[in-house]
């Protein structure tokens, strides 16, 4: 064989790896999905809060116009640029960060911003088990200015 020949061989294995690779680790918009409605359920079930100002970032746009209001609490969604200009949203706002999938498990934080620059927020991380999603926190975080 010639170079050539080797080297296309290694560039389609390679190829392959990669793509296998990529959908093995790509999350569906529909495990995003149920893991933000599982994730605000917990969040705000016994909240007191008429309403909450949800940011869409990192939300499937698709998925956006499905959210419904959590037990008591509505949902106010905007988009992360609109966020502060969106009448009613009080003192703070909330949103995910990117989900992260390792091995066989989902991660993602959920934020809770303020007007006075800071944050906290809880990782949650989410597994499948015999088709139902578990959940447990496995870290938090704060900051602020």
């Amino acid at each position: 064989m010639n170079f050539l020949n080797i080297l296309l061989i290694l560039v389609i294995v390679l190829g392959c790896v990669i793509a296998k690779a990529q959908s093995f680790s790509k999350i569906s918009d529909s495990e995003k999905f149920q893991i933000i409605k599982s994730i605000l359920s917990k969040e705000f079930r016994e909240s007191k809060a008429k309403s909450i100002c949800l940011s869409t970032e990192n939300i499937p746009e698709s998925m956006t116009r499905k959210l419904s209001d959590v037990e008591e609490t509505k949902l106010m969604l905007a988009a992360p640029d609109k966020i502060g200009d969106l009448l009613g949203c009080g003192i703070e706002n909330y949103h995910f960060s990117g989900f992260e999938r390792k091995s066989s498990s989902i991660l993602v934080y959920f934020y809770r911003n303020n007007s006075n620059f800071t944050f906290s927020g809880r990782r949650y991380c989410y597994r499948k088990v015999k088709g139902k999603w578990h959940s447990k926190i496995v870290g938090f975080t704060m900051g602020g200015s």
